[in-house]
């Protein structure tokens, strides 16, 4: 097999009938399986603001399959018809359980849960939350095309965290220069808020503050929100995987009066960011 292939394969995104042909060759989930799914659910929000942790908790559920950043929203586009989004959806869950759960340095497992499998699917879903909300940002329509194409709901989970520690984290991690952490940080705001306004009934803000300090509560709302069944022991082992100690990066980066006064005008623009400040406790 060529190098040039090889490289297609690990990023099928970029040749849309790698996708077509790979999930014509997985078995699951059968058409019995997807016969009974009631929602498709989507991570959005800024990188570093939980939506890893979230979309490995509802993951464990025994109804409800995420992937890891397999970029729904582009592959729908890309022409994927819903068996094979969903058979491809399923392969990316085991493989990332297979692989540890690690992402970006951290481990995600939810110990004695549903990681990678499913007793009945309900629920299928991404978690490629930046992206997501940039590409709402450019063109809202799309959830409402991809609910008239699967012919099932669209349910988007925003995860939001302070903001300084968000732009500290895009700067930090990828290297980003504080400037353009803003930047697109502001379009991935405005793609939520798109979402907010033209689907209200189908956004839920989960706040990665909250997470931390009531995790049983927050997973109880997650799953509420989705519509399914909520099991005691899922519940507590999700809590259980939630670091409670809390970690400030804003205070590792050098802000300017400016960049502090853009980031503040965005809290006070956006509802879902009311509340958060530089020196809050």
């Amino acid at each position: 097999m060529s190098i040039s292939v090889l490289k297609s394969i690990r990023s099928p995104e970029t040749i849309p009938h790698i996708n077509r042909v790979l999930a014509g060759c997985l078995s699951a989930p059968s058409d019995a399986d997807l016969s009974g799914l009631q929602a498709l659910t989507l991570l959005i929000g800024g990188q570093w603001s939980g939506s890893t942790l979230i979309s490995a908790m509802l993951d464990a559920h025994p109804e409800i399959v995420m992937a890891n950043e397999f970029n729904l929203l582009r592959q729908f586009k890309n022409g994927l018809s819903l068996k094979q989004a969903a058979r491809l959806m399923l392969f990316n869950a085991r493989m990332f359980t297979k692989n540890g759960t690690r992402w970006t340095g951290y481990a995600y497992a939810i110990p004695g849960q549903f990681q990678g499998r499913y007793r009945t699917l309900k629920i299928i879903g991404d978690k490629k939350a930046q992206s997501s909300a940039q590409q709402l940002y450019a063109n809202i329509d799309l959830i409402a095309r991809m609910q008239d194409k699967y012919n099932l709901p669209v349910r988007m989970i925003h995860a939001v965290r302070n903001p300084y520690d968000t732009l500290a984290m895009m700067a930090q991690r990828q290297g980003m220069p504080l400037d353009q952490a803003i930047e697109t940080f502001e379009k991935i705001c405005e793609g939520a808020a798109f979402a907010y306004r033209k689907y209200p009934a189908q956004v839920l803000l989960v706040r990665h503050e909250d997470l931390r300090k009531e995790p049983k509560h927050t997973v109880r709302r997650l799953i509420a929100f989705l519509e399914t069944e909520c099991p005691d022991d899922y519940v507590a082992a999700c809590a259980a995987a939630v670091d409670r100690e809390p970690k400030k990066p804003r205070h590792d980066v050098s802000w300017t009066q400016e960049q502090r006064r853009q980031v503040e005008d965005m809290i006070d623009r956006h509802e879902f960011l009311n509340g958060y400040a530089f020196d809050e406790p």
